[in-house]
């Protein structure tokens, strides 16, 4: 590495850890309060009854008294790779008059992709004692499964509270131990087949895991790795190990798991299904465009800059979505906003011209990874020279 980059390397980890820093001290609680009001229609105050989980009844002026007219409770939950907090509303019988999602972290298009069909409102007219889990009582979007289950998580822990707390009433808990399900099977097996080929130097085997996970991961379960994967881990926003959150930890622990074992990033060239749209356009178009030398050099500096300013966002809005600009799930779920088509649009013609253009200049993603594989090797290397091995053997040589 020359000294200026050295230098810039240097800068780019003083900024990110003041930017990670800042907000633990600058950020000020959030009111929910007006939020939480026009929640539960009718009610003229909120009086908190509980601060853990947060709790209001409700109260209504009626022939100058103060009648109790219902509770409103706030609860949060980990989506795919965001917090989401919602508050839950209901009347003194149980029903759940309204749920509203307060603030979430979630990607933009995942979430929208919620919103318009309706799941937020379908919880109107349940009761605060249901079970509320995705997959028993409550389907859940397609594509969308894991922010459908980070929002149900939310109105649960609010409903339960208050069905416990201030109703006294039983709930109905559904089954919440880990079980292998057929999508994170599924993802296993392309996991598995990507590291025996590794392991093995099979390069053949890397079509049959790009093909499945292309199906799989990409349109099947939307749950590519990206940005806010790293975020998110980077700012602890981890989920419950859980059956719904299961394939989150299998891909997690997949990538960083090879890169420990292989000291390689084998995601991005044998499982990331978006690598595998861009080799496929690139085989129909042939991709043989390549960047001159000069416009070479600036795009080797484009993906650690981007991969700089994403997390520095990430970091300082504590939102490990907010610096994301990926059009995973714009492929993946056929929806997303006019920018982020017009990207999507960019990119795929740049990948019939050009072999794996985004992967090799624009995907901040893969360089988070290519960055850790790299130091990973540099560790080994480390450690190979501070106790070489032959040293290691000549201790317990036997003496002639």
């Amino acid at each position: 590495m020359k000294h200026t980059e050295k230098i810039l390397a240097v800068i780019a980890v003083v900024t990110l850890a003041a930017a990670y820093g800042a907000p633990l001290f600058l950020t000020e609680e959030v009111d929910y309060l007006p939020q939480l009001q026009a929640a539960i229609p009718g009610a003229d105050e909120l009086v908190r009854c509980s601060s853990d989980p947060l709790i209001y009844k409700a109260l209504a002026h009626r022939a100058g008294e103060k009648v109790p007219v219902g509770y409103v409770g706030v609860g949060s939950a980990v989506g795919y790779e965001g917090t989401v907090v919602t508050a839950v509303a209901c009347d003194l019988e149980g029903n759940i008059l309204s749920v509203r999602v307060l603030e979430h972290t979630e990607w933009t298009t995942w979430f929208s992709r919620v919103e318009e069909a309706g799941f937020i409102e379908g919880f109107a007219g349940r009761k605060v004692t249901d079970a509320l889990t995705v997959g028993e009582d409550i389907d859940a979007v397609t594509s969308a499964t894991f922010t459908s289950r980070g929002i149900a998580d939310g109105v649960r822990e609010a409903a339960h509270a208050i069905a416990r707390s201030q109703l006294d009433l039983p709930v109905k808990v559904a089954g919440d131990g880990l079980s292998l399900t057929r999508e994170a099977l599924a993802v296993l097996g392309v996991w598995a087949v990507a590291v025996l080929g590794t392991a093995t130097g099979r390069a053949r085997l890397r079509w049959v895991t790009m093909a499945a996970s292309l199906v799989v991961i990409g349109f099947w379960l939307a749950a590519p790795l990206s940005l806010s994967t790293v975020g998110s881990i980077l700012l602890g926003r981890v989920p419950p190990l859980d059956t719904g959150h299961l394939i989150w930890y299998v891909m997690v622990v997949g990538i960083l798991g090879t890169i420990l074992v292989f000291g390689r990033n084998i995601y991005c060239y044998w499982v990331c299904p978006f690598g595998a749209i861009q080799e496929l356009l690139a085989a129909a178009g042939g991709g043989g465009l390549a960047p001159g030398r000069r416009v070479g050099q600036v795009l080797r500096l484009l993906r650690p800059v981007l991969l700089w300013g994403a997390l520095l966002i990430a970091f300082l809005t504590r939102s490990p979505s907010a610096g994301s600009y990926e059009p995973f799930a714009t492929l993946f779920t056929f929806n997303g906003t006019t920018v982020r088509w017009t990207l999507l649009v960019f990119v795929l013609v740049l990948g019939i011209l050009s072999q794996r253009f985004w992967c090799r200049h624009l995907c901040a993603t893969g360089c988070a990874f290519d960055l850790a594989a790299s130091w990973r090797r540099k560790a080994a290397r480390f450690l190979r020279e501070r106790f070489p091995r032959e040293a290691h053997q000549d201790e317990h040589r036997p003496s002639h």
